[in-house]
């Protein structure tokens, strides 16, 4: 059976094929299947190495992180790390403020002539009226995007990734500037 659909109500349409077609449609029904196995492997593999490589940038960043000077009791961690993916980005966020009650991370990739920017604060800061969100919002325009998220955590993204440092610097800046308010 090749296909099968409604015709009418009550009423189905089968299509089979028979003899050499139908060794053919086998044929090419097998290959489809070995071929979506196949991305399916190809596809978990590149998501462990992405794994892999994420705990590879944590344990290298460690002794940096844990040096963080802090501002008013927040420590203000931004970065720029090429050729990794936003999802990276969000749990080198999440490891940094794991490790400290008050934390703001601005982190930065350029993958492939695009740009990637994450912004994450703590709930402390978001109550003090510091939002990851508004600092993406002012910052994303530097790198010709645009983004959004929540007042926790923000991203923005932009397919020229040529001043990438300076929007990370600036959201720093910014933060450190609303903090001393």
């Amino acid at each position: 059976i090749a296909s099968e659909g409604a015709v009418a109500q009550g009423i189905r349409r089968l299509e089979a094929k028979t003899g050499k077609e139908a060794e053919f449609f086998i044929e090419q029904k097998k290959a489809m299947e070995r071929e979506s196995a196949e991305l399916a492997k190809a596809k978990q593999l590149e998501a462990d190495q992405e794994k892999a490589r994420c705990q590879t940038i944590i344990k290298s960043l460690a002794p940096e992180i844990k040096s963080i000077p802090e501002i008013a009791g927040t420590k203000i961690f931004n970065k720029v790390i090429n050729g990794v993916r936003v999802d990276t980005l969000k749990s080198i966020s999440d490891f940094v403020k794991q490790g400290t009650k008050s934390a703001a991370v601005i982190l930065g990739s350029r993958t492939n002539g695009t740009a990637t920017i994450v912004v994450a604060v703590t709930d402390d800061l978001v109550r003090r009226g510091i939002s990851a969100r508004e600092i993406i919002k002012e910052i994303a325009p530097l790198i010709e995007g645009s983004g959004g998220g929540t007042p926790q955590m923000a991203q923005a993204g932009s397919k020229s990734g040529e001043k990438i440092e300076e929007a990370v610097r600036k959201a720093g800046k910014l933060i450190t500037e609303r903090i001393g308010k």
